[in-house]
């Protein structure tokens, strides 16, 4: 059974993917949407510095359960659109969040971190390629 964790910036397309995902495959992947990146990402834009208790964790996790972390992006004006489409308020500039998943991946203490650009794919193709990285 493979862990797999689908985190990135806001309406990247995490949730979407998990959905989509479970409904149409058969897969025994656990598929986490939001786990420790999003958490160090979203505390230091909120001024918290938790760095050292989430590598911890993380290096900890990693070596028990090897999970694939697949990192979801899109170009920023997509993620705004898909944003007003859906009605969501967001916390952080899309741009602040792009940058801390930047400076997440420098320190971050999974082994397996791929990152997968979202921004011209339907669901149909995103849940695909995510299976591609899986299978």
């Amino acid at each position: 059974m493979k862990l797999v964790i689908l985190d990135g910036h806001s309406n990247s397309g995490k949730s979407l993917a998990r959905r989509f995902i479970y409904s149409k495959y058969k897969s025994d992947a656990i598929l986490l949407d939001r786990f420790t990146p999003s958490n160090w990402v979203f505390s230091y834009l909120r001024g918290k510095n938790n760095t050292k208790e989430i590598l911890e964790f993380e290096k900890i996790f990693d070596s028990i359960f090897k999970p694939t972390v697949i990192i979801l992006y899109c170009d920023t004006l997509e993620a705004e659109k898909r944003s007003f489409d859906k009605g969501d308020f967001l916390e952080f500039s899309i741009d602040d969040e792009k940058d801390a998943f930047n400076m997440y991946f420098e320190i971050s203490g999974y082994s397996n971190i791929i990152k997968l650009d979202t921004s011209n794919l339907k669901v149909e193709e995103l849940a695909r390629k995510v299976m591609d990285i899986i299978e």
